[in-house]
């Protein structure tokens, strides 16, 4: 025996918490959040749901990311011409660096020698016209 539709209303609508004797007007009311705005289905009648797909979809990444950390699985998207460009920038980083500071150390090294050893020529040419005795050559470099 079938219940009829009536019995099966009341039914429902007891099961929502609700008294049969109350009227139900439809497009009231707060929405039910977890309730879809509509039901997507695919070329064969089957319900489809995006926002569970999506979640499917970032859990398989994320474990395929954790299986390439630990070094168990390798990315698909291995790119030798994004690593080849990357070492190639990094080659021409090093070259610029290591000119910048090569133009640096010759700053410094003629700032060294115009200022430092013009300083102790001087010191030399001092000690011998007034010293009756010139220096030892040895002595010169432990007086600096």
């Amino acid at each position: 025996m079938k219940p009829s539709s009536v019995s099966r209303d009341i039914v429902l609508i007891q099961l929502q918490g609700r008294s049969p004797y109350d009227d139900v007007v439809q497009g009231e009311g707060e929405a039910d959040p977890r309730e879809w705005a509509q039901q997507a289905y695919d070329s064969r009648g089957r319900p489809v749901n995006t926002e569970t797909k999506r979640i499917h979809r970032d859990m398989i990444r994320s474990h395929n990311e954790v299986m390439q950390v630990i070094g168990v699985a390798e990315p698909e998207n291995t790119n030798i011409f994004a690593e080849a460009e990357m070492q190639r920038e990094h080659h021409e980083y090093e070259q610029r660096m290591g000119y910048h500071l090569l133009d640096i150390a010759r700053v410094v090294q003629i700032c060294g020698i115009s200022v430092g050893m013009n300083g102790f020529r001087q010191r030399i040419l001092v000690c011998e016209t007034l010293s009756p005795f010139p220096p030892k050559p040895s002595s010169l470099l432990t007086t600096m």
